[in-house]
């Protein structure tokens, strides 16, 4: 169509190729079991500027478009399942409603930012591959349990939620920011596939703690605010440039594979009750 198309369905459907004008958007209403779904091969791409898609079944309300010929600069989801949209350029996520369940975005062409509506789901689970794509999802209403992340840019993250980090990483050279404000903090899944790897991590959470223990974290440098006693592992070279654990907290750094150091200027201070450091 040249112009905006809307699709109302009350069964399963199977998007097998979706075109619209440019500047215009396309809109996606399934009421059935099953959801929306997407047929491979690139004839099966859905290519809009704006894109649109809710489910409303009680169950099995699955938002699944995965074909990586897609074409999409905005996308507003809001579903009762899990949602992946990939993409072959820059996606502005406008806004995803799937409380309980999760959000995949996987990005080819350009950068994942945010626009006025925020995320809440399960967790999320960012990609772009695309030469210096950033991920930015800085909504302050944004609220997720869980985040895997990883970008060939710099990665930005604001959240509302206790969050664990299921693995994160953004390009050589370049910075991971993950601020929090819920006190249950900000912890870390274990084993490889969940570590951090980041040239810089600036990581904040105004009400909760951080514990980052992960013995495959590679971190090169770190600032760090939190409201209780924090812990970072790490298994290359980190020099700390700032970091405030709140009155009567400890911080405690473990190093396994270099030397830690600090920057000299008096914003790259130290600020805990405690401090324990280790370096193997």
């Amino acid at each position: 169509a040249a112009t905006d198309a809307t699709l109302d369905d009350a069964s399963a459907v199977e998007i097998d190729g979706a075109s619209v004008g440019s500047g215009h958007t396309l809109t996606l209403y399934d009421t059935g079991n099953g959801g929306i779904t997407q047929g491979s091969g690139s004839s099966s791409a859905i290519v809009a500027t704006n894109l649109v898609a809710t489910t409303t079944a009680g169950s099995n309300g699955n938002i699944i478009l995965d074909n990586a010929s897609n074409s999409v600069g905005t996308a507003a989801f809001s579903a009762t399942g899990n949602v992946t949209l990939d993409d072959s350029i820059a996606l502005t996520l406008n806004s995803a409603s799937l409380a309980g369940y999760a959000l995949t975005l996987n990005d080819s062409g350009g950068s994942i930012t945010q626009g006025s509506g925020a995320i809440t789901a399960s967790s999320v689970n960012a990609t772009t591959s695309a030469s210096s794509a950033a991920i930015t999802l800085t909504n302050p209403g944004n609220s997720f349990g869980a985040l895997t992340l990883s970008a060939s840019g710099d990665g930005s993250i604001y959240d509302t939620a206790a969050l664990t980090i299921d693995g994160a990483s953004v390009g050589n050279g370049n910075t991971l920011t993950i601020t929090d404000t819920n006190s249950g903090g900000i912890h870390q899944g274990a084993g490889r596939a969940n570590k951090i790897t980041a040239s810089n991590l600036v990581i904040t959470d105004s009400s909760g703690a951080i514990t980052l223990n992960n013995m495959s974290n590679a971190i090169g440098t770190l600032v760090l605010t939190a409201n209780g006693s924090s812990t970072v592992d790490d298994s290359v070279a980190l020099k700390i440039l700032g970091a405030t654990v709140g009155a009567s907290n400890a911080l405690t750094l473990y190093e396994t594979n270099g030397n830690i150091t600090q920057g000299a200027a008096t914003t790259n201070a130290i600020n805990a009750s405690v401090l324990n450091v280790t370096d193997t």
